[in-house]
């Protein structure tokens, strides 16, 4: 029996941002909302590190900001677009945003594993 599991993931890096008190905390709440996601916990904010959490009941959400540069991820099993969660991090945070959106799959039998990944190949990467 072939059993399939796909995940989603926005990854989005943000540039001369401003991150105020109570700023991640609303960015989270706001988040979850905004795609129809199933917030399950109360989410976790450390505002004196930049760092926020929050558990979904598709997987999670995530921004990490360090003076002007944050990142923020999204990560689910259910689709969702990505393009609401960018202009919800410039409306919070401000600054330039980019971000990708990451399509992954992993299918699974007993007599083979296939994984497709949206990473690039080890070669492509590039060198420190």
């Amino acid at each position: 029996m072939k059993t399939a599991l796909h995940g989603y993931h926005l990854a989005a890096e943000g540039i001369d941002v401003a991150c105020h008190p109570g700023d991640i905390g609303v960015f989270l709440e706001r988040a979850v909302q905004l795609i129809g996601m199933t917030k399950i916990a109360t989410p976790v904010v450390y505002e004196a590190y930049g760092v926020g959490f929050q558990l979904i009941a598709e997987s999670h959400i995530s921004i990490h900001v360090r003076g002007l540069v944050a990142q923020a991820h999204v990560f689910s099993c259910k689709p969702f677009k990505g393009q609401p969660i960018i202009d919800l991090l410039q409306e919070i945070f401000s600054g330039t945003w980019k971000a990708l959106y990451f399509v992954r799959s992993v299918r699974d039998s007993s007599s083979e594993r296939t994984r497709q990944f949206a990473s690039p190949h080890p070669a492509t990467r590039p060198t420190r």
